[in-house]
């Protein structure tokens, strides 16, 4: 049986990379080839790839459509004609997820006798079809195709194989309905209006392959039912965090936001994140996972609400991270709209409490805040040159006088005021930064993302203190500005996230004016994916400078814990 087995999937697999062949290929040989297909191991040592798409959605709405003319593979007739305990035992093997042969050994064991083997496959695909049917959500499809070079394009897809059952590609392909398999005659035969990006349903399953919109599963399928591991899981794989490197899509851009506003969870059905802690508040939005159907929207209930940007959100925070000045030592206090890869915001005219600093790190405050002002970040690609990744463009200007720190408790007297040019007398603000950022991101085996950064950044900090003036009828002492100082210099970042671990973890490190801004962080869920604890501590220190500047401290060490909560 097993050499006939073989010699029928070589003269198949002959005839399948003939065009002629593919043409003229009637009912008889379709349903020869999916008696093929149906097994797996029946084809697994063939000269074929096998590929997983990353997204059904529109395979969904052409499957949709193709049922819905009434077609249908299998019909009751080998269930009239059997045993109702044996259709029975069938029934419950089907519904509990159990593959054929381990159906058909209950069948023996429960009832004593066989049955004819097409009849156990009719039966058996009968009430497969019937469940598929309950479960309309499409989760998996494979295309089957020619052997490839590493590199290349198949040039034909012999099969396309769609399950509408969640399980691993193992139990998915070890015994697949005919009815879930399309061959090479029906995917052409299969027309598509112009709601479709295709003409036809190759070409729409092409058209993944041309966006690299799979995933080649091929040594990892031919290891299935065995004891042999064609292909052991191999660790260290990287990839591109963009599924469309000449095209990043909005859900690409949400992948590299995900990393650097520590993002590691994905929040399902929950539609809101709202982030709790002394240093920053927040509230985001995000659309309902799922997909168009022409007019109507389809929820999906596996996807994630934070797989793409979100809609609309608020945002107060301390800190300039992006030109080194984290939390409450920047003396800055911001309130910003999100929406999508945008925040633009305002910089507000006050200090906050910032003296958390002092009193409860016990840091050294050098910093002071001025008026109001302007702030804004933006992520994007530059769709003019492929796989271009994404940049990101930060900036903020404080607008008005500077004022003075209330926390080093002058006392000054006109009469026998002295000023010293040291930090006692000095207070220093930041007026003006701005960062520019080529990044790019790669995932590690999946689980461990990565977005490098590497630009320019600036800063101008502007020297304030109290001075004697001339005046009538005696001299006063004003608080005037009397120098400033921009820097600017070459600046990368490097922020890494752990996913799909019991405690996702991270950090990130930042280089710019020769010294150093590190975090890390490890998130604690609470609840599943609606509650979580985060605990980070931000650090800053002029690592390759003989000498701080006169507003920077030695060190700089701010921990702190982040409730955060989906719904």
């Amino acid at each position: 049986m097993r050499i006939k087995i073989k010699i029928l999937l070589s003269i198949l697999t002959g005839c399948l990379l003939c065009s002629g062949f593919l043409n003229a290929q009637d009912v008889a040989s379709r349903n020869e080839l999916e008696s093929v297909l149906r097994l797996f191991k029946n084809y697994r040592f063939g000269y074929i790839s096998v590929w997983e798409l990353n997204s059904v959605n529109e395979i969904q709405k052409v499957v949709k459509t193709s049922e819905g003319t009434g077609a249908v593979k299998t019909d009751d007739a080998c269930v009239k004609k059997t045993d109702p305990k044996i259709v029975a035992i069938i029934k419950d093997g089907v519904q509990a997820g159990d593959e054929i042969d381990n159906v058909q050994q209950s069948v023996m064991m429960q009832t004593g006798t066989t049955i004819d083997p097409k009849d156990m496959e009719c039966i058996y695909d009968y009430f497969k079809n019937q469940l598929a049917g309950e479960t309309t959500r499409l989760e998996h499809a494979y295309a089957i195709t020619n052997r490839i070079m590493k590199g290349a394009m198949p040039d034909t897809i012999i099969a396309l194989i769609v399950s509408y059952d969640a399980k691993d590609m193992d139990v998915v392909l070890k015994s697949v309905s005919p009815a879930n398999i399309y061959t090479y005659d029906e995917l052409k035969a299969t027309k598509l209006d112009t709601g479709f990006s295709a003409n036809n349903f190759y070409d729409l399953v092409m058209n993944s392959f041309y966006q690299a919109n799979v995933t080649n599963r091929t040594l990892e399928a031919q290891g299935l039912g065995t004891n042999m591991k064609f292909a052991p899981k191999a660790f260290g794989l990287s990839k591109s965090i963009v599924m469309n490197e000449n095209d990043a899509s909005s859900a690409d851009i949400q992948q590299f936001m995900r990393i650097s506003d520590i993002q590691p969870e994905n929040y399902g059905l929950n539609e809101n994140e709202i982030i709790l802690s002394p240093d920053l508040i927040s509230w985001r939005k995000y659309s309902p996972p799922g997909y168009w159907e022409y007019d109507t929207y389809v929820l999906d209930s596996l996807g994630n609400s934070n797989a793409n940007l979100p809609t609309l959100g608020l945002e107060m925070k301390y800190g300039i991270e992006e030109v080194n000045f984290p939390s409450f030592w920047s003396e800055r206090m911001s309130i910003s709209a999100i929406w999508q890869s945008v925040k633009l915001g305002v910089i507000l005219p006050t200090d906050g409490w910032a003296s958390m600093t002092k009193d409860l790190f016990n840091q050294e405050r050098t910093m002071t805040h001025g008026g109001a002002g302007v702030t804004g970040a933006f992520d994007f690609p530059f769709k003019v040159v492929p796989q271009s990744g994404v940049f990101h463009f930060n900036f903020g200007y404080v607008f008005g006088d500077a004022a003075q720190a209330e926390y080093k408790n002058r006392k000054i007297s006109a009469i026998d005021y002295k000023y010293e040019d040291n930090n006692i007398y000095n207070d220093y603000i930041i007026r003006t930064n701005a960062s520019f950022h080529y990044t790019f991101g790669v995932k590690v085996d999946e689980d461990y993302w990565f977005r490098f950064g590497i630009g320019t950044s600036m800063y101008t900090a502007e020297k304030w203190a109290n001075m004697i003036v001339a005046s009538v009828p005696s001299p006063k002492v004003a608080f005037k500005k009397i120098s400033d100082e921009t820097i600017l210099g070459i600046s990368g970042r490097i922020e890494f996230m752990a996913t799909n671990a019991i405690t996702p973890f991270g950090g990130s490190v930042q280089y710019f004016d020769e010294a150093l801004y590190m975090d890390i962080w490890l998130q604690i869920p609470v609840i599943g994916n609606s509650l979580a604890l985060r605990l980070d501590t931000k650090a800053f220190f002029p690592a390759f400078r003989n000498t701080k500047r006169a507003w920077e401290v030695d060190n700089m060490f701010i921990p702190m814990g982040r409730l955060i909560v989906s719904f």
